[in-house]
């Protein structure tokens, strides 16, 4: 049975660093007798998907060619390749998107905007200007 390990974490199989929404340990692919994969939540904090369905932490769900998976705030598609496709997994180099072994993971990121950080600095900036005028003006009387 061959498992890779997903999250942050650098003693995993497959380690995503940019994204902090992805648990150390995040996600388990295992491969089962049959050659399907499975994918099974490892009690991340905020939980993965398969097809936009939050699936229970420990219980191992099948993957079909063409599902997406939510990792986090990152999108991958799940596609299955045959066995003599699949390389050893002491011959994979652990890469920010590394192709797990059966599958090749397309990282599809959404766009992440934080807004209200500028004017939230604008407010820090005048709160500053207007302490400063307090005391200039406790000065000068």
């Amino acid at each position: 049975m061959k498992v890779i390990r997903l999250g942050r974490a650098e003693d995993n199989d497959v380690v995503f660093q940019q994204d902090l929404t992805i648990s150390a340990h995040h996600l388990s692919l295992c491969q089962v007798a049959n050659g399907q994969w499975t994918a099974e939540d490892l009690h991340s904090t905020n939980g993965t998907f398969v097809n936009q369905k939050k699936i229970a932490a420990g219980k191992p769900v099948v993957l079909q060619p063409g599902d997406e998976l939510r990792i986090g705030k990152t999108l991958v598609s799940w596609h299955q390749y045959t066995e003599t496709a699949v390389p050893a997994a002491s011959s994979l180099q652990k890469t920010q998107w590394m192709p797990a072994v059966g599958a090749t993971l397309e990282p599809k990121p959404k766009q992440v905007v934080h807004r209200g950080t500028e004017a939230l600095s604008w407010v820090f900036i005048g709160l500053v200007f207007f302490t400063i005028l307090l005391l200039a003006l406790a000065y000068w009387k």
